[in-house]
């Protein structure tokens, strides 16, 4: 468990919406207790809650319809 909440960018492990997709896509933060809090980049911003182990269902590609590489942004867990 994590002693500090982290942020992060997602970005696709493959480019499937074509070129102008290459970048990130989501942000979000992982709370100590695993839960992820993910909002997505585009034009109407969306928020979703994935519960417990929530950055394994983001890596694994749960809502992008494909597996994602994780940015941390604040460094290694505190």
């Amino acid at each position: 468990m994590a002693a500090n909440p982290r942020r992060f960018r997602a970005y696709p492990k493959e480019n499937l919406m074509g070129p102008s997709q290459a970048s990130s896509y989501a942000e979000g933060v992982m709370f100590t207790d695993g839960t992820v809090v993910i909002v997505w980049a585009k034009q109407w911003p969306t928020s979703i809650v994935l519960p417990a182990r929530g950055i394994e269902a983001l890596e694994a590609g749960v809502g992008f319809g494909g597996p994602c590489e994780i940015d941390w942004l604040d460094g290694a867990h505190g």
